[in-house]
């Protein structure tokens, strides 16, 4: 389990881009990615049974492609109204991206609203689509947030580097002292 950090990533696309990158089914809230990124730059990579509502995407895409299009994207975006803890959000988050996410399942352990990623509430449009410009007009919050992704005590939860019993062990001091959440956490792994 883990997710590997990059010794370097691409450049972000100018004007910024969103990327939503998941299978195009209804538990993801698609509705919700298509109305509020409508007339935004995004890329949607995933494929699915509502695929009618995003017809740009781009089908599914090998995982070496996905991280090249996480390089270019300013934001992660993330609609689900259920999950556990999506390896999309720790790859994006090892890439220093700011990650726009409801708060949902282990979500809120690595995302520390307007530190580590911004959350918005589950279904909410506007709040999302004003997240995603947020982040898209403040170059320096992305910076802020794409360094608070990258500390150790954030790397330590995403770097595979270490063996897996060891990796949970680190993964629960990190995620407490992101969340601090504590021995509570345990519910969520």
């Amino acid at each position: 389990y883990g997710v590997g950090i990059p010794d370097e990533t691409g450049a972000e696309d100018d004007p910024p881009t969103v990327l939503f990158a998941g299978r195009l089914s209804p538990e993801k809230r698609i509705d919700v990615v298509a109305a509020a990124t409508d007339r935004l730059p995004r890329i949607v990579a995933g494929d699915g049974p509502l695929r009618a509502q995003l017809p740009e995407a781009l089908g599914f895409v090998p995982q070496n492609e996905l991280f090249g299009l996480m390089d270019r994207a300013a934001v992660l975006l993330l609609t689900s109204e259920r999950e556990g803890l999506p390896n999309v959000v720790l790859e994006a988050m090892a890439r220093g991206k700011t990650v726009v996410s409801t708060p949902v399942g282990g979500i809120p352990a690595v995302i520390d609203d307007g530190k580590t990623g911004l959350i918005v509430p589950i279904g909410d449009v506007q709040a999302t689509r004003a997240a995603v410009e947020r982040a898209f007009g403040d170059a320096e919050l992305r910076r802020r947030i794409g360094a608070a992704t990258l500390a150790p005590s954030t790397l330590a939860l995403l770097s595979t580097s270490f063996p897996e019993g060891e990796q949970r062990g680190r993964a629960m001091a990190a995620y407490g002292a992101l969340a601090g959440i504590g021995t509570a956490l345990g519910l969520l792994l």
